[in-house]
């Protein structure tokens, strides 16, 4: 092979190979390395590298050539003498490329990497790791770009691993495969998202307003929500802290577990105007494997907070490794709009509102005649046009506070009770009627807690109170063999494991009630065979609510512990926990239509 090199340019460095054009004897062009000698590497070794070469093709690799070794006798000086000295030439052949090197399509070009070969390691990786951060932050999802980021770390590090000067120090390509194939440390929690968005309030600057509710509206705090996901089968503790607590509700920090398998949705409010859109707000979520016995649903922020500051003191265990992700706060106006617009209270987008003036304990809506009924702690009812703002009718019901309303889905039926210590009689009204009692139902002997019809056959509704049981009645029917579930340890009179709440649902074709208990327990209650089959544990206090949601097959029990957990009613596996932090959760209802 005949090689009429060109010089391309010379590196400058003894030990790094100048870089030719060179041409075979057929015209073909070729790129020419020419090799120096290295201490360490001997000719079988050079050799097996050329032979290694020979065998790679790939399209991504530029492909080897050919080699040239040759010899040549030339007079120097040694020791003051002249002596024949025997010189080896070797080079290194490869295919030509004719745009030119690399290093002028990296970068800023020529000159930033010149300056990234002196960089030490440890700094490139920072900084190559930054560069790469803002560019993902552009282009990727926000609750991606952790993930994307700490693959980038991995690469960086494995080609810092391939520069070391030793090379027996240098990973093999089975050990780059290995790295690339290795996982990270598992995320114990997914978090969504990594930025968390408070609205801010829209000035009012050049209207006056004359309304109480108006001007409420326009102070009204603002509030983003922030998921947990444990996707692992360990129980995971985190602790939400964040560097400004005086501007957030709760000011103290936020803490809890998420059991296995599941999610943990976190409300965070800030009640007063959110600051500049430049503020330096962040949060820190600390996440830590615990145990089946560590920081149980009765633990406080005091014992998180020594629990992760001794998780953090230990090493070496990777079990007790605390994780922690920074979330950022950023600020921002409800989009379409600037913060400088003025509110158009024209177009109803402040929530209305009903000013009472009763003592109102509870109330209900009454759709297809646009009423609001509510029942006050006197043990009156009122009836109220919510589109009118009209009072249409106030009665006495009860001697005592209404503890629970029920209307008919069909006929014009209510259903009431209160806490009268006397008869514990439940009342039905027809507003045909002119909102006459048209029957009684007595049986329990302590408070009842609530009543509800059943969507399937509206002739009946359930009862259940504080001595313990669960009744079920048809509102036509004189016959006094009412159907009654006793819960266990039920005894006359109150009792600590009263029911306070109950639902129906329907699992596998077949009817059921849920029923909220104060001994923070949800049960499950076959109408088959009317049997307790089931049982939904983990609230820290009683439990005051519960729901079959009307759209989706979900559980939602809500407690006084301030969460409102959510459960599938087919395998009664607890799936979310939300964290309103906003106190004792009382009722809820959901959205039709919707997923809310």
């Amino acid at each position: 092979m005949e090689c009429q090199p060109l010089l391309l340019r010379s590196a400058g460095s003894p030990s790094t190979p100048d870089l030719f054009q060179g041409v075979y004897g057929d015209g073909k062009v070729i790129a020419v390395k020419k090799l120096h000698p290295v201490h360490g590497i001997d000719d079988v070794q050079l050799q097996n590298e050329i032979k290694i070469l020979s065998r790679v093709h790939h399209q991504n690799i530029v492909q080897f050539v050919g080699y040239c070794r040759e010899k040549e006798e030339s007079l120097v000086e040694y020791n003051g003498k002249h002596v024949v000295s025997l010189e080896i030439h070797q080079a290194l052949c490869f295919e030509y490329f004719r745009r030119g090197s690399l290093e002028e399509y990296i970068s800023e070009g020529k000159n930033t990497y010149l300056e990234l070969f002196d960089m030490p390691p440890e700094k490139f990786v920072v900084m190559a790791h930054e560069k790469w951060r803002e560019k993902l932050q552009k282009t990727v999802h926000g609750s991606l770009v952790e993930g994307y980021c700490q693959q980038v770390k991995k690469c960086l590090n494995i080609g810092v691993k391939c520069r070391e000067e030793n090379r027996h120090k240098r990973p093999t390509i089975g050990d780059i495969i290995h790295m690339l194939k290795e996982r990270d440390t598992a995320k114990l929690l997914e978090v969504r998202p990594l930025e968390l968005c408070f609205l801010k309030a829209l000035s009012s600057s050049s209207l006056e307003v004359s309304v109480r509710r108006k001007k409420a509206a326009m102070t009204s705090s603002s509030s983003c929500l922030l998921q947990l996901e444990n996707k692992g089968n360990d129980r995971v503790a985190f602790m939400l802290v964040a560097n400004n607590p005086k501007r957030y509700k709760p000011k103290e920090p936020l803490c809890g577990v998420v059991p296995p398998r599941c999610a943990y949705t976190l409300t965070l409010t800030m009640p007063k105007q959110p600051p500049a859109s430049d503020s330096c707000d962040f949060f820190t979520l600390s996440s830590v494997m615990v145990g089946v016995h560590d920081l149980d649903k009765h633990s406080v922020v005091v014992e998180y907070d020594r629990f992760f500051k001794k998780a953090k003191d230990t090493t070496g265990d990777r079990d007790k490794e605390v994780q922690e992700v920074i979330l950022k706060a950023i600020f921002d106006t409800p989009q379409g709009m600037s913060s400088s617009q003025d509110y158009d209270y024209a177009s109803g987008g402040d929530p209305s509102g009903l000013e009472l003036q009763h003592n109102v304990h509870l109330a209900k809506f009454i759709a297809r005649e646009k009423w609001l009924i509510a029942g006050d702690r006197s043990g009156c009812i009122h009836v109220y046009n919510y589109e009118e703002y009209e009072d249409l009718v106030s009665f006495d019901a009860h001697d005592s506070c209404i503890t629970t309303l029920a209307v008919h889905s069909t006929d014009p039926f209510v259903l009431s009770s209160s806490d009268d210590d006397a008869d514990h009689l439940i009342k039905l009204w027809d507003w045909d009627k002119d909102w006459e009692c048209t029957r009684e139902f007595g049986g329990h002997n302590c408070t009842v807690t609530q009543v509800t019809f059943n969507p399937k056959d509206s002739d009946r509704f359930a009862s259940v109170s504080l001595d313990g049981t669960v009744k079920i009645w048809n509102i036509y029917s004189d016959d006094p063999n009412i159907i009654t579930l006793e819960l266990n340890g039920g005894v006359d009179g109150y009792v600590p494991g009263g029911l306070l709440c109950v639902d129906y649902f329907t699992r596998v074709n077949q009817h059921h009630l849920i029923v909220g208990c104060k001994d923070k327990t949800a049960q499950i209650w076959k109408l088959d065979t009317n049997e307790c089959v089931d049982g939904l544990e983990g609230h820290a206090d009683c439990i005051t609510v519960v729901n079959l949601h009307p759209e989706l097959p979900l559980l939602l029990t809500g407690s006084l512990d301030g969460t409102v957990r959510i459960w599938n009613s087919t395998t009664y596996k607890l799936e979310n926990i939300i964290g309103f932090n906003l106190g004792a959760v009382h009722d809820f209802g959901c959205i039709k239509d919707s997923k809310r």
